[in-house]
């Protein structure tokens, strides 16, 4: 016999979860508390898109693929 107590089946396993459950609750508090100690890092602003000049952007396109077009066809 290897040890004084045997443990088999679900309890062991019951007991291995347990212990793997509460090394990852230690080492995600222990992170926690190391970046709770530091200072938050400021939020990053972005500039808005520009929505209007990119409209007119495609507008251009269209008309001139519409030119080409009429060009092409007039022969």
């Amino acid at each position: 016999m290897r040890g004084r107590i045997r443990v088999r089946g679900i309890i062991k396993t019951g007991l291995l979860v347990a212990f793997a459950v509460a090394s990852t609750n230690r080492r995600l508090a222990l992170s926690f508390a190391r970046r709770m100690a530091q200072p938050p890092r400021p939020k990053r602003t972005r500039r808005p898109r520009p929505r209007a000049d990119r409209f007119s952007e495609y507008r251009l396109v269209a008309e001139r693929a519409q030119r080409s077009e009429t060009v092409l066809a007039d022969p």
